[in-house]
């Protein structure tokens, strides 16, 4: 009776232990996969930025880069 009992047991520990470990297992996955998908959100935010400064930039009568090298050569 006892060692039936110890083995029913055994089986509850076990099938307890394998369900714990495929939640840990989903849990995981859906936390990498929620961060790569806000990654990839805020690539695409920065890329869009970036092509509004290169529009704006090209759009402007004087770009950026000549101003800069005109306001270092007056302080040389």
């Amino acid at each position: 009776m006892l060692d039936q009992s110890l083995k029913i047991l055994n089986l509850v520990v076990a099938v307890i232990t394998i369900i714990s470990a495929i939640g840990i297992a989903v849990g995981k996955f859906y936390k990498w996969a929620f961060l790569r998908g806000e990654e990839k959100k805020k690539m695409l935010e920065f890329e869009k930025r970036i092509q509004r400064l290169e529009t704006s930039q090209s759009t402007q009568i004087f770009p950026i880069e000549t101003i800069q090298q005109s306001t270092r050569s007056k302080w040389r």
